[in-house]
């Protein structure tokens, strides 16, 4: 992986262009202003995919799973609005690597009951996907 300010920073499937264009398995996001990123070439409302974490944390939290969640795991697109939301921060993805088919971003803050830090598996997806898991990958 490569970094730097200016130019950005650079991995296998993933990059953070000096602009702030954020791209994960080719799904390029960035913020034009308050009110409008583009997402895949299309300017859109900005838009959030922290309901659905929460959603999912809810639900480990009263199936007794709470502490056994370690990761989020998302697919591209999902990855790409979670960065523009501003979750997933630069310095996360300074600290991000390539997998057989994923992009592990460790140690992000999700908003939840406070903060949780839990690791971000970015999927090669553009299936919708939201899902908790514990430190073997395992969904649950």
């Amino acid at each position: 992986m490569a970094t730097n300010e200016s130019i950005g920073i650079t991995g296998k499937n993933f990059s953070l262009d000096g602009d702030g264009t954020i791209n994960f398995f080719g799904v390029r996001g960035r913020v034009c202003s308050s009110d409008s990123w583009i997402v895949r070439g299309i300017q859109i409302a900005p838009d959030s995919v922290m309901e659905l974490i929460v959603s999912c944390l809810e639900a480990d939290e009263q199936a007794g799973e709470f502490q056994r969640v370690k990761e989020i795991q998302l697919a591209s697109p999902q990855a790409v609005v979670l960065f523009l939301e501003g979750v997933i921060k630069r310095e996360n993805i300074q600290q991000a690597t390539d997998g057989a088919g994923y992009v592990m971003i460790p140690e992000v803050n999700i908003p939840y009951k406070g903060s949780k830090c839990l690791n971000v598996r970015v999927l090669e997806s553009s299936v919708y996907t939201v899902a908790t898991a514990d430190e073997l990958g395992t969904v649950l």
